[in-house]
């Protein structure tokens, strides 16, 4: 919207300073006139940019300008600097970045975030023809390339993630991928289907008490080419009450595993950080 202001006598000698100029910015004096307070309603230090609604008249070199007339102290609105969205920067990344993209790959974001973190560290260059040429992501590469820019962040936290996996303790099971999906599911986990899910060898049934809180571990494939590993951990429920086994904060402590061959990977994961979420959990360190 274009707004056009006609100033008073003292607000013309302000912009007379620009009386050779077809744009003008009227900077802190302008918004110390009274007039300008009673506009915009309270005092503020920013800088407007304004252009003059009539054009001046052009004059021979070395002759004396013409005189200005009222007119051309009528000036339209054109933008206010500091309320000017910025635009995002486009940068190609020379390298897989974790949560932005892989290498070759086009990405908008903020000024100052992509100039402090990708073009400083060179993790990126500006996005323009030379640099696609260079840096495309038709050219070749030894690096391992995600399927998704959010693969390695949901391998890190299924890696860090613990499913509780309820089974009946009174009715005969057999541990299978479905189980697993469904109590996923429950923990906020979506797994696509079965077939992303690669159990044990061995096979696990029960009810059998002696399973109560051992963890094992099982693969999850995402998007049918990154994999990760998840812990699991065996808990028994029944419908009565009565019958129920209580654990006080089983979650934070490491569990024996069910299979002794997956010891050594399941010491090596580190527990999910589950105090930040019950403050009343007691210090296992």
């Amino acid at each position: 919207m274009n707004l056009a202001v006609t100033f008073s006598a003292n607000m013309l000698k302000i912009c007379s300073q620009f009386q050779n100029l077809r744009c003008a910015v009227a900077h802190q004096q302008l918004f110390n006139h009274p007039l300008s307070r009673a506009m915009s309603g309270s005092l503020s230090f920013r800088t407007v940019l304004l252009k003059r609604k009539h054009a001046i008249d052009l004059h021979q070199t070395g002759h004396k300008p013409k005189k200005l007339r009222g007119k051309h102290f009528i000036y339209q609105y054109v933008e206010d600097a500091p309320f000017k969205k910025e635009e995002p920067l486009e940068v190609i990344l020379t390298q897989y970045v974790d949560g932005i993209g892989k290498k070759g790959e086009k990405v908008k974001l903020k000024r100052q975030f992509a100039y402090n973190n990708l073009l400083l560290p060179k993790l990126a260059v500006y996005a323009n023809p030379e640099n696609e040429a260079l840096y495309g992501s038709s050219e070749a590469s030894s690096e391992y390339e995600y399927s998704s820019k959010y693969a390695p962040k949901m391998v890190q936290y299924l890696s860090k993630s613990l499913v509780a996996i309820t089974m009946n303790k009174e009715v005969p099971w057999t541990l299978e991928a479905w189980h697993i999906r469904a109590c996923a599911r429950k923990a906020g986990i979506l797994i696509a289907d079965d077939s992303c899910i690669e159990m044990p060898e061995k096979e696990i049934s029960g009810p059998d008490l002696s399973l109560e809180t051992k963890e094992f571990l099982v693969t999850v494939t995402i998007n049918k080419k990154e994999k990760a590993k998840m812990r699991c951990r065996i808990h028994h429920w029944s419908t009565e009450p009565g019958d129920r086994i209580k654990a006080e904060y089983p979650w934070f402590k490491r569990a024996e595993p069910i299979f002794e061959e997956q010891a050594e990977e399941l010491s090596s994961i580190p527990l999910p950080e589950y105090k930040a979420l019950h403050k009343s959990a007691p210090d296992l360190k």
